[in-house]
């Protein structure tokens, strides 16, 4: 059975998929580490970083193990390019009633998920948006936009403020620098995101690499809504 969450698409029938934290359970696609979390900490949201939604409040910022990304330059990969299976020992157990409850506990105003790509625990997700709407919290996500067409409606139903990281403007790119070979899905996420949900876009520099596309993700985001945030930034 194929996983249709992000673009890897992998085939779980044949053991551990790319992110290894979904697993084929009774013919279905589960995740195989529910209510795990990496961390439960307090940030200012221009810190997550969001500019233009909500600002000045406190966000709670949480996340979990696994990517379907292997960026060479992740400042996080010691959990998001680990096998999750190594790091469970680190991990906190936390219910979605617990999680909200936390929130409300540390006084923030909204939840953002920011460590690794939300993708990769949508299920866990979608049931603490449950207990998240009920308490009047709005949530929010960084993901780096590989997900199937499917999932990128989930995210929209989840996240009600998504920031996507946009690592290059090229398949060369892509391919070296993150492991995947085909940018042309993340583009066509953002589009999507952009019309369902409050969207800001991040690009991070690196010198010599990707730094001749800005002129051309200037005109990509300028062609979706010349008003959508964009943050540059040097790696």
């Amino acid at each position: 059975m194929k996983c249709n969450f992000c673009e890897h698409k992998c085939d779980l029938s044949k053991g551990n998929g790319f992110c290894g934290m979904y697993e084929e359970r009774a013919g279905k696609i589960v995740e195989k580490y529910p209510n795990k979390w990496c961390t439960y900490s307090i940030s200012q949201i221009e810190s997550v970083p969001f500019y233009h939604v909500y600002p000045g409040s406190k966000s709670m910022i949480i996340g979990t193990a696994g990517c379907n990304f292997r960026c060479k330059y992740c400042s996080n990969g010691f959990i998001a390019c680990q096998d999750p299976a190594n790091v469970q020992d680190i991990m906190y157990e936390l219910s979605p009633q617990e999680v909200v409850l936390m929130a409300q506990k540390l006084r923030c105003h909204n939840i953002v998920f920011n460590v690794n790509e939300p993708t990769v625990s949508l299920q866990s997700l979608l049931r603490v948006k449950e207990y998240a709407q009920k308490a009047n919290i709005p949530m929010g996500c960084l993901t780096n936009g590989y997900t199937t067409q499917e999932s990128t409606l989930m995210l929209s139903e989840i996240f009600s403020f998504i920031l996507v990281g946009l690592k290059g403007f090229s398949n060369e790119f892509y391919r070296e620098y993150v492991g995947v070979s085909n940018i042309e899905p993340i583009l066509r996420n953002i589009k999507t995101l952009a019309k369902q949900c409050f969207v800001e876009i991040a690009y991070p520099v690196i010198e010599n690499v990707n730094d001749n596309d800005i002129d051309n993700v200037a005109s990509f985001i300028y062609s979706i809504n010349p008003e959508l945030p964009w943050h540059v930034f040097r790696l």
